[in-house]
């Protein structure tokens, strides 16, 4: 019987249309769940904590994520940080039968589990740098700040909604 286990959650940071990092140093910060290291634009959660699947990692590391985009929501730039969930790094640590070859390529892709022997994909894009704003520091790691109450998320929601508008 296999025992699945989450090593990683990889994100990727979407860039907003004003926002660029030109060459930010790494930054690395930790939970009670997860060890979190941005670096080129890729964010690599590495779990702390035992769990068989990446709904239940990114039930530990998505309110991490979202209290630090509303944190930088407010206190900076709209739209400066936002994490997009792209795949989760899941190991068998059930030891193999001596004798017995044996091996699983697995990946998650939107909750769903699929044996591959491949995945790849190209992206290109071309933008108009003439209206970036070139920033030099990524958004301090989160501290205090938890968005999980409703009348926060709505306040917040609110104050963001206002600064565009003027």
């Amino acid at each position: 019987m296999p025992d699945f286990h989450v090593v990683a959650l990889k994100y990727r940071l979407q860039l907003s249309d004003h926002i660029s990092y030109a060459k930010p140093p790494p930054l690395v910060f930790e939970t009670e769940a997860a060890h979190f290291h941005l670096e080129n634009n890729q964010l690599r959660c590495e779990m702390k904590l035992h769990v068989a699947t990446s709904e239940q990692a990114r039930a530990l590391v998505d309110p991490v994520l979202r209290d630090w985009e509303m944190e930088v929501e407010l206190t900076r730039n709209r739209g400066e940080l936002r994490f997009i969930y792209e795949d989760a790094e899941i190991i068998d640590r059930t030891p193999s039968t001596p004798g017995a070859i044996r091996g699983h390529v697995m990946v998650a892709l939107g909750g769903a589990y699929s044996v591959a022997t491949a995945n790849a994909h190209l992206t290109s894009y071309a933008e108009d740098i003439r209206t970036r704003q070139w920033v030099f520091t990524l958004p301090r790691t989160p501290k205090a700040f938890c968005c999980d109450s409703a009348v926060t998320k709505m306040v917040a929601n609110r104050f963001c909604r206002w600064r565009t508008s003027v």
